[in-house]
């Protein structure tokens, strides 16, 4: 695969680290991947199970979330092999531990799934990766940022407090048999420990986080359903609800909502500034002060002045007048002064020269700066890449004149519409990794269970009924409707 004029190409967020180690080393094209956030059950670009019983494309952002159903699976004679199970339903994705890896395997833009989420969730999340990214360059020099600047937060970023159902790195390397979150499909948040003890209009809780007053609780009741409750009052470790919700010892307790980091975040919580070296030096008609960026960028600046040697030593009040870079993007890392005599030098004057400077390192920042500009669609015709198949069937996802004019510009001659456009009677409504049998520990290559279930197995929920279809080989399965279409 050969650079075809775009600015980056997104990998399906199912491919493993070999997959696109694979696809990064025959390619020059920049590679972005997903790393955080909910994740859809089937291939990417792949699910028409929302278009085909809601008429709402999950290929095109409207998905109905059928995924996030609680469905009751029967093998072929009936017998419940689970009930009421969220079945199709998978953890968010967290691959924080594996980015350096991503980062080797060649990866160089990072995907983070933010469809709906609030302000709180933008601000802990891109701050969680961002501290983890700077920790990686800072170990390894031949990666480099793709902006300039530092960020700082007023908060410690921590993934579990923004929402999600539990996380999965969702089979990048190994299978996991916990990339299911078949209990519930809302957010658990992080886990805080286990009740202790149990009194009339109180408990205690048996673990190291620290709570506050107004935190949101969550739980799984006797009947395994979520449930949640505010904190009205929080002593040490010892809860007050409002009302006591019905909890046992040892129940696990998970917080979804900290108050006391939200209203963190509520506030003003990161600045990022650009490092500066400024440097301030005497000539024979007046002063000069040059300032260089991070990135080298530099700017000079001379004023003439006459110069009075002062009484007093002025060195501290001179940094202290080139350090007030106040609300422009730089921070200062190091002021450097190189003069003959202990000059005398106004702050009026240090400040306007320090405004000047600035104001220059701008302009000059701004030239330098490359946008980086896209081919046309004529020069990208030029190419003579040819696409990997003669033709496209409703996978293809073709549903626009512009999409079809792409294809045959790169050689596909037969091109089937879209199953939005056409549904496809019998068709495969989902193909996914998720494999079930796997993740309910009833795989027959593996034996977690010895009991045996006849095939084909079947997804109920009210009037859904959905046929799923094995391959052990590949380790995956298909979801068909069953019945009329």
């Amino acid at each position: 695969m050969q650079h075809a004029g775009f600015s980056q190409v997104v990998l399906a967020r199912e491919l493993t680290l070999n997959e696109i180690h694979t696809i990064a080393s025959q390619t020059t094209v920049p590679l972005e991947v997903f790393i955080h956030g909910a994740l859809c059950i089937s291939y990417s670009g792949q699910c028409y199970i929302s278009a085909l019983l809601s008429g709402r494309s999950a290929n095109r952002g409207a998905c109905a979330q059928y995924c996030r159903l609680p469905y009751t699976l029967k093998d072929a004679n009936g017998q419940v092999i689970a009930e009421n199970k969220h079945l199709l339903s998978l953890k968010d994705v967290n691959r924080s531990d594996e980015l350096e890896k991503l980062l080797d395997a060649g990866v160089s833009s990072l995907k983070i799934e933010g469809r709906l989420k609030d302000v709180s969730y933008v601000k802990n999340i891109t701050a969680f990766y961002r501290k983890k990214l700077d920790a990686i360059i800072r170990q390894r020099p031949e990666y480099k940022k793709a902006s300039s600047g530092d960020c700082k937060y007023t908060f410690e970023p921590v993934a579990a407090k923004s929402f999600n159902r539990g996380f999965t790195s969702f089979y990048l390397e190994d299978k996991p048999l916990d990339a299911a979150a078949m209990d519930t499909p809302k957010s658990l948040g992080e886990f805080i420990g286990t009740v202790k003890e149990i009194r009339k209009n109180s408990f205690t809780v048996a673990g190291l986080v620290p709570l506050h007053n107004g935190d949101g609780l969550v739980f799984f009741n006797s009947k395994n359903e979520l449930e949640g409750f505010r904190i009205n009052k929080v002593e040490d470790n010892r809860v007050f609800p409002p009302e006591m919700p019905a909890i046992v010892p040892k129940t696990r307790l998970y917080r979804n909502y900290d108050h006391e980091f939200e209203k963190l975040l509520d506030k003003p919580s990161a600045t990022r500034k650009i490092g500066v070296v400024l440097e301030l030096a005497d000539n024979r008609f007046g002063f000069t002060l040059a300032i260089t960026d991070e990135d080298g960028v530099r700017a000079i600046l001379t004023e003439p002045f006459g110069k009075e040697v002062a009484r007093r030593d002025q060195q501290e009040n001179i940094r202290t007048q080139l350090a007030k870079l106040g609300n422009t993007p730089y921070e200062p890392v190091t002021i450097d002064l190189s003069l003959s005599e202990n000059w005398f030098i106004p702050s009026s004057l240090l400040a306007e020269m320090r405004r000047k400077a600035v104001e220059a390192l701008t302009r000059v920042r701004r030239i330098r700066y490359q946008r980086e500009i896209r081919r046309s669609a004529k020069e990208d015709a030029k190419e003579k890449n040819t696409y990997i198949a003669g033709s496209l069937t409703y996978l293809g996802n073709v549903s626009n004149s512009y999409a079809a004019s792409f294809y045959r510009q790169h050689g596909v001659k037969e091109i089937a519409p879209a199953f939005e456009l056409q549904p496809v009677t019998g068709a495969p409504l989902m193909f996914t990794k998720h494999y079930i049998r796997y993740s309910l520990g009833i795989c027959p290559r593996h034996q977690q269970r010895q009991r045996q279930w006849q095939e084909p197995f079947t997804l109920s929920w009210k009037d859904i009924h959905l046929r799923l279809e094995f391959d052990c080989k590949q380790c995956g399965m298909k979801v068909y409707k069953e019945g009329k279409e």
